[in-house]
């Protein structure tokens, strides 16, 4: 595979940490009763999901194309893609599994779902996570962790990826991405696209956007598709043709950084368009899935850093970058009890003091999913050294 793509680590940790801002600022601009709609802190923090996706499209051809003309059987590229996501996936069920039990003891309704559930569907539920098969019967694909859900469309595009897409051209894959963001354009610009708020839609919920797919609706399914097929076809395709933009080394990580975290920090449809014009708001998240995230796509894969990833940044950046996958699959479980907060118990209290537990959210759950990720790593070398 090569040395390590410094800007395309750097890129992925960067990620990360911004889903986390834009869960943890989500409720004080949706739910918050008996106060004013509020500005979404990471506007388009949602759009990460596509950026993963798009990176998985290209690493899955850097890392296994050649592997597959040299003779690696499918079993082996299962298996080899299973060490790799199955753990953070097991971690991120257990978190849920154990916030959702103990919060079923409060007298409050956090979980209300957990209420009204018999024990033979939570039994189900965990059964179908561990197996990362849909939740049927439950209202998310992943009920203990709705962030599993994109790691169902990750497993869907692998699948994809060894018995088809793998053995398609250039051509073929420019088609299909093609189609793919004409599939996402018809989504986006759909005057359905209420992000699954159903019959009783919010004013201000009225906005075009890459949302969706952690549901089970209909609407939902459509969304994550949608949201896998043009990012992994286009990725995939980036690196069959062999394309790259190469910067000055003193200039190239922080143009890429700078330009993703102006991307994903853009405010939401309040400043795009809303109400009058929320297609604004749709062709912001096309032009950024299609051109911008594939630019530093090509940016990471053809330029370096000055220090050629051997100096502070980089060992921090590869830090973040592996941190990304245990940050995401841990941090959820806990947005039950902070949406709960942040819809119920923050009207009245001063601003200062909201950001501040926010902030310790955020620390929080960094230092949770780098105990996660110690333990993870531990397990494996552990594995490996009875093996």
């Amino acid at each position: 595979m090569g040395k390590r793509k410094i800007i395309l680590d750097t890129l992925r940790g960067i990620a990360g940490l911004c889903v986390v801002v834009f869960h943890i600022s989500e409720p004080f601009g949706c739910f918050r009763t008996g106060a004013p709609r509020v500005e979404q802190v990471c506007g388009h923090g949602y759009l990460a999901v596509e950026f993963f996706l798009l990176l998985m499209g290209y690493m899955l051809g850097y890392a296994y194309d050649r592997r597959w003309q040299e003779g690696m059987g499918f079993g082996s590229f299962c298996l080899r893609r299973l060490k790799r996501l199955h753990p953070c996936v097991i971690s991120g069920l257990v978190i849920g599994l154990v916030v959702v039990f103990a919060l079923s003891f409060c007298s409050e309704p956090i979980v209300g779902w957990w209420r009204t559930t018999s024990a033979g569907m939570v039994g189900w539920y965990v059964v179908a996570g561990v197996l990362m098969i849909p939740a049927f019967g439950a209202s998310m694909l992943a009920p203990f962790n709705a962030c599993s859900w994109t790691l169902y469309y990750e497993y869907l595009g692998n699948l994809l990826y060894a018995l088809l897409v793998r053995r398609l051209g250039v051509k073929t894959l420019g088609v299909l991405a093609l189609l793919s963001f004409v599939y996402g354009c018809l989504f986006v610009f759909s005057v359905e696209n209420y992000a699954g708020f159903g019959p009783t839609v919010p004013t201000w919920a009225k906005y075009c956007a890459l949302e969706g797919g952690w549901g089970m609706t209909g609407w939902h399914v459509t969304a994550g598709t949608m949201r896998l097929f043009f990012p992994f076809f286009l990725g995939l395709l980036l690196f069959r043709l062999g394309v790259k933009v190469t910067l000055p080394k003193r200039f190239a990580l922080p143009v890429s950084v700078g330009l993703f975290l102006a991307v994903l920090f853009t405010p939401f449809s309040y400043k795009l368009g809303y109400p009058a014009h929320p297609w604004i708001n749709g062709l912001f998240d096309l032009a950024a899935v299609g051109l911008v995230f594939p630019l530093l796509i090509l940016i990471g894969v053809g330029s370096e850093t000055p220090d050629g990833g051997e100096g502070r940044i980089s060992r921090i950046s590869v830090f973040f970058a592996e941190l990304s996958y245990p940050l995401y699959m841990s941090h959820y479980p806990f947005m039950f009890i902070h949406n709960w907060w942040a819809r119920t118990k923050t009207v009245n209290l001063p601003t200062t003091t909201v950001i501040g537990v926010c902030v310790a959210e955020f620390i929080f759950y960094v230092v949770l999913s780098i105990g996660v990720m110690t333990l993870l790593n531990r397990l494996t070398v552990k594995k490996r050294s009875v093996t």
